[in-house]
């Protein structure tokens, strides 16, 4: 860059741009000690730039060129990063914001008493859970009932099997190996424990007492660590009612007190199998097919979204600069929906597929590609973000919203590029769907016609930082689209 556009463009606002930037970082350091008014000098400098800016650019005797556009290019950057932090405070400090109790217990009234959730539900699915509930849990008590005419044991000791089958019932099969081999682990462990001190020490109270902090601490412990959670809380009551309980009454004989503890344990382990069995078989959902459809909902939403901000470029859509932060952050609220929906059920569906690696191993396998893709989706979602970041900043740009500086056969790529990722999408929809996928013909891929692309626009000479970034938000778009695809498609499963 030469002085005389270095004196002409840059210095004028150097103290504008020095400014914005400590109030960003200032605000962004201590934004917990600061109020609204401090938070809203950021919008002031932002608009105070861009105004200023604005200002420079309608004079006459400013030349156009790559490097007026590349300082537009970095103006408008700084901006919608001071607009993003912005609105990144607001939404932060938002939840803070006091309310009297009344008001909350007005705004609780108000609420539905089924709140929407999104997908929407139909009445059936909603009420699929509870139904199946009703039918296990009477059909367990009728089993142990009949059963207890024939077994002392059963009998007697029924309840515990009773247990499982109530809070190890769940929505789906997944969820119910999960929580009730966590019962399991916890009802063990602890019955194994009970035995071995009922054994040493019967009837010894300070014993027991001293036992029963350092088992309390260690529950505790379990109940913390994200892999075990529910067996902490399992083995805590679990230690209690068939170690501390029998173990201090002196009227109990040893082996009762350990006949007890085994017989919790049985008939745990007992329950746990049967509402596994039961979830599967009564009328099951499964959360390998809830993964399934969150996952092409994310594929739509995602291609939808990058193909859309493609064609925007194109067609010139009149979005401002006070705007990006918004249009970025409602694409990032959608996405962000999406990534939940198929996180919540990626844990059960990992269970199930653990599950099916015995029952059915093509089932598991075609599971297995699925569950192994999701991190990709993970990455997709995250570069789509990028693409339409790059994209508002494109038609921020005068050069390139007012239509000079894009060439016409970019312009063209830029739609093909679009379409491509609608047909490669609706291909990957229907491979999750059916479960069947073949690769298209190479020529149409995402990545090759982002490289055409690119080569039009070295072609034609074009020097602009903003078709740069949008370009390579593409590339890295295109890699990843790639790769999920080569995931969801392979034959097999490494």
């Amino acid at each position: 860059m030469n002085a005389e556009l270095l004196e002409s463009l840059w210095l004028p606002f150097e103290g504008q741009i020095v400014s914005l930037r400590q109030k960003v970082v200032s605000s962004l350091r201590m934004w917990d000690s600061l109020d609204k008014a401090d938070d809203d000098k950021i919008l002031e400098a932002a608009n105070e730039l861009s105004i200023s800016v604005e200002e420079c650019l309608a004079r006459a005797d400013i030349s156009t060129g790559p490097e007026l556009s590349n300082f537009e290019f970095a103006v408008n950057e700084m901006v919608k990063f001071s607009l993003l932090a912005h609105e990144f405070l607001v939404r932060v400090k938002s939840p803070n914001e006091e309310s009297s109790c009344v008001a909350e217990v007005v705004d609780w009234f108000r609420q539905p008493m089924f709140a929407p959730v999104n997908p929407e539900l139909t009445w059936r699915v909603r009420f699929a859970y509870p139904l199946r509930a009703a039918v296990t849990v009477p059909l367990v008590a009728l089993f142990i009932v009949i059963g207890g005419q024939y077994s002392t044991v059963l009998a007697h000791y029924g309840l515990w099997m009773m247990l499982p089958c109530l809070f190890c019932f769940l929505p789906t099969p997944g969820a119910s190996i999960r929580k009730g081999l966590r019962r399991i682990v916890g009802t063990v462990v602890a019955s194994v424990l009970a035995v071995v001190c009922v054994s040493m020490h019967p009837n010894n109270d300070g014993i027991f007492l001293c036992e029963l902090f350092v088992f309390s601490v260690i529950a505790k412990l379990m109940f913390f660590h994200e892999t075990l959670q529910y067996s902490g809380l399992v083995f805590g009551f679990t230690r209690i009612i068939v170690g501390l309980g029998p173990g201090i009454d002196a009227g109990l004989p040893v082996g009762s007190k350990v006949s007890r503890a085994v017989h919790r344990m049985d008939m745990t382990v007992a329950g746990v199998i049967l509402s596994i069995i039961l979830t599967s078989l009564i009328s099951p959902v499964f959360a390998n097919k809830r993964l399934r459809r969150a996952t092409v909902r994310s594929l739509e939403l995602v291609s939808n979204s990058v193909a859309n901000a493609c064609e925007s470029v194109v067609n010139e859509t009149p979005w401002n600069r006070e705007a990006l932060s918004k249009d970025v952050l409602s694409a990032a609220i959608l996405l962000g929906r999406s990534y939940s929906d198929r996180h919540a059920q990626i844990a059960d569906a990992r269970a199930e597929c653990q599950a099916l690696r015995y029952l059915s191993p093509t089932r598991h396998l075609q599971l297995g590609h699925l569950v192994a893709a999701q991190h990709l989706l993970d990455r997709l979602t995250r570069q789509s973000l990028a693409v339409i970041s790059a994209v508002t900043t494109c038609l921020a740009t005068t050069g390139l919203a007012g239509g000079s500086g894009f060439p016409r056969p970019a312009e063209g790529d830029l739609l093909l590029v679009s379409n491509v990722i609608r047909r490669r999408s609706d291909l990957l929809v229907a491979a999750v769907k059916t479960r069947k996928f073949k690769m298209a013909d190479v020529s149409d891929s995402v990545m090759r016609t982002i490289s055409c692309l690119q080569s039009d626009l070295q072609g034609v000479g074009v020097e602009h930082h903003a078709l740069d970034c949008l370009v390579h938000a593409l590339q890295d778009f295109g890699e990843v689209w790639e790769e999920v695809e080569c995931m969801l498609a392979s034959s097999k499963y490494v």
